[in-house]
């Protein structure tokens, strides 16, 4: 792979991990459906590639999903879209809601602010991650987890390969990965599972962000292993 085939990968991943946070991050908007129909056809093409069952059960749903928008007009569509935002409402947004915050699943009494938050603020000022959502989401909120992961993609898309600072920024989304998204993102997808407002699309978007980091930590392993193998 040539390094401008690699950092176009990087680009790709960028958009791909701040789509999926703005999913969680805002209620639905034709900017966000718009998003979709670009991201979900290479998600599919991607999910073929790989031998993930996550991945592939997934985008079976999100097709369908995004086969109902595209045929859909007029009222219909209307109806639609407003079903959608409704079932984000109801998942997210009421007093009942799922929490997407990952201390409410790691912390020991369900609590909001916990250690989860504060290692990944310190994570966030100690590589210069600033973000702006006009929401008070707490910073181990899954889609702020997801936009350090795409500022993190963003970078080694400009970063030299192979030089010490993109195998610190390898490391550095690996670790991430590993600490955060994916030793809790299994509690959401349970909680999810008890709604059945989440079965069409949220439910299986997570279930293919699982499957993606599953994806992306081993690729990225093997970026480090092989930079590993041509340094000894």
């Amino acid at each position: 792979m040539s390094d401008v085939e690699l950092t176009a990968i990087h680009a790709g991943r960028e958009i791909v991990y701040s789509s999926f946070a703005d999913i969680f991050l805002f209620q639905p908007t034709e900017k966000q459906y718009d998003v979709l129909k670009e991201i979900i056809p290479p998600l599919t093409e991607m999910s073929s590639s790989a031998d993930n069952v996550l991945m592939s059960e997934a985008v079976e749903y999100l097709n369908r999903f995004l086969s109902s928008l595209n045929l859909l007009t007029g009222e219909q569509l209307d109806e639609f879209k407003l079903n959608h935002l409704r079932k984000y409402t109801r998942l997210f947004c009421l007093n009942e809601d799922i929490p997407i915050a990952e201390s409410y699943y790691t912390s020991t009494d369900k609590l909001m602010m916990q250690d989860s938050r504060d290692q990944v603020l310190k994570m966030y000022k100690e590589n210069g991650f600033e973000y702006q959502i006009e929401s008070n989401e707490p910073e181990d909120h899954i889609g702020i987890e997801l936009l350090f992961l795409s500022y993190i993609s963003s970078k080694l898309a400009t970063e030299k390969f192979a030089s010490d600072e993109y195998i610190k920024l390898l490391k550095l989304h690996i670790e991430f990965l590993n600490m955060h998204i994916l030793s809790w993102i299994h509690s959401v997808l349970d909680k999810l599972k008890e709604f059945k407002e989440s079965s069409d699309f949220y439910l299986p978007i997570t279930n293919f962000i699982l499957g993606y980091a599953i994806e992306d930590r081993a690729f990225l392993e093997d970026i480090l292993q092989q930079i590993n193998d041509s340094n000894r």
